[in-house]
């Protein structure tokens, strides 16, 4: 953080800059991960085909559904990862973007990133862009996940109650997580538009099956 201070002389900038590195360090992991992803959504098909042989053994049902996923090495558990690194990433943030001591001005674009933004505030259009970019980053990323009735209202759920519960919680920290929030956000979808459609597209169902 300091070095990006110093570079560019702006709290705001260095912690854009901040969060561009981190969301390059884990680029591998995001493509990985949307890979992982439509590997799974292709194998749907196979997966129902599954289902209806061993709808009465729950047990043999799990052993072919790992057998198959280990088959075309799809793993459950990727598109966890990423979320796994960014939780420590946003704590290490958190904390300082709380020390603001060692920085001469933390004011960017006319509103101190040191204080919280409030919603009902001079401004409070930090925490309302985040809860923005969180619904899109949502709607994107359940697009692209494996599809069933269960995991679908599930994910409805989550996509109308975490944009919401990011405005509240940005709208009382300092403007600075915010500001990391929407940044990050908006990195991520754009990344995951360019990744999806033009790195890791696969072959249709009937090609991988």
């Amino acid at each position: 953080m300091n070095l990006f201070y110093n570079w560019t002389s702006s709290y705001g900038l260095a912690i854009i800059l901040l969060t561009l590195a981190f969301r390059i360090i884990i680029l591998p992991l995001n493509i990985k991960q949307i890979r992982n992803t439509q590997a799974m959504n292709a194998l749907i098909p196979e997966q129902k085909k599954i289902e209806k042989i061993y709808k009465e053994d729950k047990e043999k049902l799990s052993q072919a559904t790992m057998e198959l996923y280990k088959k075309y090495n799809v793993s459950l558990f990727s598109g966890c990862l990423p979320m796994l690194i960014q939780l420590p990433i946003l704590i290490a943030m958190f904390s300082v973007i709380q020390q603001t001591s060692n920085f001469t001005s933390t004011m960017f674009l006319g509103i101190d990133l040191a204080v919280p933004d409030k919603l009902f505030g001079i401004t409070g259009l930090l925490p309302i862009l985040a809860g923005i970019t969180t619904y899109i980053q949502s709607v994107q990323t359940s697009s692209t996940s494996t599809s069933n009735q269960a995991s679908n209202g599930t994910l409805t759920t989550m996509n109308k109650l975490m944009p919401l519960m990011i405005v509240i919680f940005s709208s009382t920290m300092a403007a600075g997580l915010a500001l990391y929030w929407f940044v990050g956000n908006v990195l991520s979808i754009g990344q995951n538009y360019i990744i999806s459609r033009y790195f890791v597209n696969l072959p249709n169902t009937a090609e991988i099956i």
